[in-house]
């Protein structure tokens, strides 16, 4: 790595990792005040407070504070080298603005890579591990789980059959009250009830199970089987994730989807493997909020090349006035990736085109605007 570099990335990296973490306790106060009667009702002490918010750092920074908080430290360290200028040295020495940029942008590409995995892998354990603090005592009160669903319709498309369970655990990974329905080659419908059902790696065991067959040709349904204490069911390959997965999405409304990307690519593609053939309408939601999980975390980049043309121009005034417009049209930026996303949701734009034109979009409004400094 030359000198040049090593400089940059420094006078870049220590405001950014102030920057950064200044939002983040302000992020974390306010949302102390917000959450203090949950606390208090849930019974947590000090020490859960603080496993808890360890856990909701990454729920944090998934909401958008990264690509803030890398855009002003990048117009920052950009202006303060403009002011002094370091800038005008470098490009008489020879250097151009693409060759200054370098560092940056291998900070806006890591930032995206670690976004991504936040989101994708960090995000979803960690969220689960927050709700377990918080139902650390209510647990052990005897009242419930919230992740606990009830009452829960769910349909493999792909296999053909369908599953009515009265009561759903996703962390243990346990059915109770379940009714599996298929069709047979021969065109029968065997039914299977059981009381409960345990997921063991690589299969179900379902406890206390009767079944009986209807056949559709005779109209007739066979008598119910003996009971069966325990039943071992390989040939079912839902898993606890797929079903977690149909009830997430089940609960998604096009409201939320146009807004965010908050179904994860894991959960998204469990239910396309059991759901091949979707409907115009539920397809373009899904397939945006796809593309939109991937195109999201690049913001990051686009943010550092928009701050590059705005904040190298020499002068205070000048400075003044290009950080003012960075501002405004990262704001644009924002907006139009909301813009984006309702109208992939709504199918009124090809999904993957609606997540990633506004990236498209303004990368390429910065490599014109930085071709023309002076």
């Amino acid at each position: 790595m030359r000198l040049l570099d090593r400089y940059l990335l420094r006078e870049l990296l220590v405001p950014l990792v102030v920057t950064l973490s200044s939002f983040l306790l302000l992020w974390l106060v306010f949302d102390i005040v917000g959450v203090m009667d949950d606390f208090q009702e849930n019974g947590l002490q000090l020490p859960d407070v603080v496993e808890y918010y360890l856990y909701k750092i990454p729920k944090i920074l998934s909401e958008g504070l990264v690509p803030v908080a890398l855009l002003l430290t990048t117009m920052y360290a950009l202006t303060q080298h403009s002011r002094h200028n370091e800038l005008t040295a470098m490009r008489s020495a020879g250097i151009s603005l693409w060759r200054v940029l370098v560092p940056y942008a291998a900070v806006g590409v890591l930032f995206s890579l670690a976004l991504f995995w936040i989101n994708e892998l960090a995000l979803p354990d960690a969220n689960q591990r927050m709700d377990q603090v918080m139902e650390r005592y209510r647990d052990s009160a005897g009242d419930g789980d919230s992740r606990v669903v009830r009452n829960l319709n769910f349909y493999n498309e792909r296999d053909g059959r369908k599953w009515s369970i009265g009561l759903f655990d996703p962390r243990r990974g346990v059915l109770t009250n379940v009714l599996v329905e298929w069709r047979q080659p021969r065109g029968r419908i065997e039914y299977l009830k059981a009381e409960s059902a345990a997921w063991d790696g690589g299969g179900w065991n379902f406890q206390r199970v009767v079944s009986r067959v209807f056949d559709p040709a005779n109209k007739e349904l066979s008598p119910v089987t003996p009971l069966v204490e325990s039943q071992r069911m390989p040939e079912f390959e839902e898993t606890p994730e797929h079903i977690w997965s149909e009830y997430s999405i089940s609960e998604l409304s096009s409201r939320t989807a146009s807004k965010r990307a908050v179904v994860s690519l894991a959960t998204l593609n469990r239910y396309f493997a059991l759901h091949p053939e979707l409907g115009a309408e539920r397809r373009a939601v899904l397939l945006t909020q796809f593309h939109a999980r991937i195109a999201v975390p690049w913001t990051c980049l686009v943010v550092v090349l928009l701050a590059m043309p705005f904040s190298a121009a020499s002068g205070r005034r000048n400075a003044f006035v290009g950080v003012t417009a960075g501002l405004a049209l990262t704001f644009i930026f924002f907006v139009l990736q909301r813009v984006g996303l309702a109208m992939g949701t709504g199918g009124h734009l090809a999904p993957w085109l609606a997540a990633w034109l506004p990236n498209l979009v303004f990368a390429c409004v910065a490599i014109i605007l930085t071709n023309r400094v002076r």
